[in-house]
């Protein structure tokens, strides 16, 4: 964390501070890795009229810019050569775009597989048994992202507070009321 203060203040100008990339950033780069790895030609990504992924427009339309230098970025254990091997971005509404339709039928559906219904884990079954196991899911997970705009102002202990009050209570043998 130390570090990335560092090149944050480094790299840039706070008062004209605007955003940093957010988790979309990071799951379409995951899914451009996928398919970088599958297909030797440049491909199209078509994404849903999100404002998160197209007020960052720019910054796409730098990452597959064929007249930049190459380049590399790291996020994870990933590496990424710049350009992106990408043809276009562009967006599509998903209620006239069958494929962002399926994207949408998919994600609704596996955000539901904890549902320990007996009726819903009886169709969650014969639906991995038709087949949909076979598909292949981008899940998002933690990096090194920023939400947009400053934080909300704290009312008493945070969270941090309220788990450092925890392990002190827990090592003097005392319990804090907080736990």
């Amino acid at each position: 964390m130390e570090a990335g203060a560092i090149e944050f203040d480094e790299l840039n100008d706070l008062p004209s501070f605007r955003d940093t990339n957010d988790i979309h950033v990071t799951a379409v780069l995951q899914c451009v890795d996928f398919w970088q790895d599958m297909i030797a030609e440049p491909f199209d990504i078509v994404h849903d009229e999100s404002i998160h992924f197209f007020e960052r427009e720019d910054r796409w339309l730098r990452m597959i810019d064929k007249t930049i230098a190459p380049s590399e970025i790291l996020f994870g254990t990933k590496t990424l050569n710049l350009p992106l091997p990408v043809r276009s971005v562009s967006s599509a509404r998903s209620h006239e775009c069958a494929s962002l339709q399926l994207c949408n039928l998919v994600a609704g559906f596996l955000s539901r597989a904890s549902n320990r219904d007996p009726d819903f884990r009886r169709f969650f079954r014969a639906a991995f048994d038709a087949g949909l196991c076979e598909l292949t899911v981008f899940p998002l997970g933690p990096d090194r992202d920023f939400v947009t705009g400053p934080p909300s102002s704290a009312k008493g202990p945070d969270a941090l507070d309220r788990m450092i009050e925890a392990m002190r209570s827990r090592a003097s043998g005392t319990r804090s009321g907080m736990e």
